[in-house]
């Protein structure tokens, strides 16, 4: 648990985050068998720091966790941006395996997004494989707003209470507290 928190990365002027998070799916590499497709849609250079320490780590542990349990030919990697920071990580792998509800991995993705405001599911994907999917705001001023004015962040990773501004979407299926509970 510590590692993954500690994964935390400021992200240098010269490389900025788009260079940041290619480096991240290119590591991922060595320990899939291929090369994760990622996916830009929206100014992700505009996305606040609070915002860009977090994305790093998160999209880093779910490549980690596609290599380790999906048996997947193939990853992709999207990360949407506008007046929410969505990251996706899609796999055709073999759904997701009961051993990863013991880890603490997932857990630490409910957290991260939890702490920002924000949410983290796991779904099935049709056709087979997994689907995850972490939403938070793009400003980290409008998540703080957002986590003190009242965001209700039910056991089964629901979120009610708070604007379209601060979560664009509850994503209303399997939660990672459902999942880790």
């Amino acid at each position: 648990r510590t590692a993954v928190f500690s994964l935390q990365t400021s992200r240098p002027d010269a490389r900025g985050l788009r260079g940041l998070l290619l480096d991240v799916t290119i590591d991922a590499r060595d320990a899939l068998g291929f090369e994760p497709r990622l996916q830009f849609e929206g100014p992700v250079e505009t996305i606040d720091e609070a915002v860009a320490e977090h994305l790093i780590p998160v999209l880093r542990e779910a490549l980690s966790n596609a290599a380790r349990h999906a048996q997947a030919t193939d990853v992709r990697v999207v990360i949407r941006v506008d007046d929410t920071v969505e990251l996706s990580v899609t796999d055709n792998g073999v759904g997701t395996p009961e051993s990863v509800f013991g880890g603490h991995g997932l857990q630490n993705l409910r957290t991260r997004a939890s702490s920002m405001g924000g949410a983290c599911v796991l779904t099935p994907r049709d056709g087979g494989g997994t689907v995850l999917t972490s939403t938070v705001a793009s400003l980290g001023s409008t998540l703080t707003a957002a986590a003190s004015g009242g965001a209700d962040v039910s056991a089964a990773g629901g979120i009610s209470g708070v604007t379209r501004t601060a979560i664009k979407t509850a994503l209303p299926s399997l939660a990672l507290s459902d999942i880790l509970a």
